[in-house]
């Protein structure tokens, strides 16, 4: 694996994305600054302070489907990689499904996952993480979500790099088996830490909503709702959820 550092990106994903191509698998794009720091459905990520995580992975699995891949997954996997880390600080994460990291329900990381087509060659996918590891409360006040940052957690300065090198180290750990056996690898440490299983909640899926209580996380990562109003189980593979 090969690290590459930048001062300021526009976005490690936006940046790894325009250049995929120049860059060998298992790349790893990270800068101190964002200037248009962005997470799923185009929320903007802040980005604005030196010492957090701005972090694109590029990743070129070559197998002969692309499609049979867990890519999917992906944004899973990184979840139970970045709760292990945040765990040997002490504190205790929790997994909002399907790829938030929360601690006392407070938001501190979030993935995006992009796939790369050049018509119908799949280039890579690169896969992009924000970790709040030092700010302020007052950074916090005009945010949306509830959110939080390790240094607050903990009481203590974080050393950026030192967290860097944690969460690089414990990706590759199991990646390469991941990729040949997909969410069943990581399921259950996935679950222990799954936040809001059999309690009532409001997925968001383009317009619609669905209501319900979350029943089960399934072995492809999908989760069974039972409707709150028909009881009927939908099977659900994306959306945002909130409680």
């Amino acid at each position: 694996m090969n690290l590459f550092y930048f001062e300021t990106l526009e976005s490690t994903n936006l940046f790894a994305k325009k250049n995929i191509e120049k860059f060998d698998d298992k790349s790893i794009i990270y800068c101190d600054f964002q200037t248009n720091g962005r997470g799923r459905f185009d929320r903007k990520w802040l980005s604005n302070k030196k010492d957090n995580i701005f972090l694109s992975f590029i990743l070129k699995p070559h197998y002969n489907n692309v499609l049979n891949l867990p890519i999917v997954n992906l944004t899973q996997y990184l979840c139970v990689v970045l709760a292990k880390v945040f765990e040997s600080y002490n504190v205790k994460p929790q997994i909002k499904w399907p790829n938030d990291i929360l601690i006392n329900e407070h938001k501190i990381s979030g993935i995006l996952a992009e796939c790369i087509w050049k018509e119908k060659d799949f280039k890579g996918l690169v896969l992009g993480v924000g970790v709040n590891l030092n700010y302020e409360k007052e950074d916090f006040v005009n945010i949306e979500q509830k959110a939080t940052s390790l240094n607050l957690e903990i009481g203590q300065k974080i050393n950026r790099d030192e967290f860097l090198k944690k969460l690089v180290d414990e990706f590759f750990k199991n990646y390469d088996e991941f990729m040949q056996v997909g969410f069943p690898l990581i399921k259950k440490e996935y679950v222990k830490r799954f936040l809001y299983l059999n309690c009532e909640i409001c997925v968001n899926i383009l317009n619609n909503k669905i209501i319900g209580k979350i029943k089960t996380i399934n072995d492809d990562g999908t989760i069974d709702i039972i409707e709150k109003e028909t009881l009927c189980v939908r099977r659900v593979n994306i959306g945002d959820l909130t409680c």
